[in-house]
């Protein structure tokens, strides 16, 4: 009715396979009505990075390539997580060279090293010893597509946001060269998540 054209945004399947050629296969043909979808519609359509073999960075990119090459699919995308990324930090600039032509948006977040294990897996821009070199790295792979902070928890999410773009802009400064002041405080205590217990019978 409005002419808009927002991104969908899915999350990569994980199917088995004795082969990475049948795995990507498998994962475009599970993928296909929801690309279609949004063709019809004129949106572009985000492969998104949640974990599994679905969430790797070449097999993203495998993904994308094949409905780009084989279903003229040139709206597909990827649309990466740093949060969902924490086994990925060491090879994250040769990824990010790989990912760069497909990227439909990146997703910052404060990174520590193996923060997925550790509680810590959602953290405020500059609250991690990872971000500035994760930042730098994005910085020289000339990348200028759009970044994203997304509120992934429950606190109060304009709170959570001027945390991560004050952490955002500290980080920024340091990148330019600029003289700084110290880590930002955050107006969210840090705190390792809850955890939620299922009842069992």
């Amino acid at each position: 009715k409005h002419q808009l054209r927002p991104q969908f945004w899915r999350t990569a399947p994980s199917p088995t396979g004795a082969t990475q050629e049948e795995r990507v296969k498998k994962a475009v043909a599970a993928l296909l009505p929801h690309v279609e979808a949004a063709r019809a519609l004129g949106s572009p359509f985000g492969l998104y990075n949640h974990g599994g073999w679905g969430g790797e960075p070449e097999n993203l990119v495998a993904v994308c390539a094949y409905l780009r090459q084989h279903h003229s699919a040139s709206h597909v995308g990827i649309v990466y997580n740093l949060h969902h990324g924490h086994s990925h930090v060491d090879r994250f600039a040769q990824a990010l060279v790989a990912m760069k032509p497909h990227l439909l948006c990146l997703n910052l977040n404060g990174m520590v090293r193996d923060g997925d294990k550790r509680d810590m897996k959602i953290q405020p821009l500059g609250q991690g010893e990872l971000d500035l070199p994760l930042l730098r790295a994005i910085a020289e792979s000339g990348y200028r597509g759009p970044i994203g902070i997304i509120g992934h928890t429950n606190d109060d999410v304009e709170l959570r946001l001027r945390d991560n773009l004050d952490g955002l802009e500290w980080l920024v400064a340091q990148l330019q060269g600029k003289p700084v002041g110290p880590k930002p405080q955050p107006r969210v205590p840090l705190r390792p998540k809850t955890a939620f217990l299922l009842p069992t019978k």
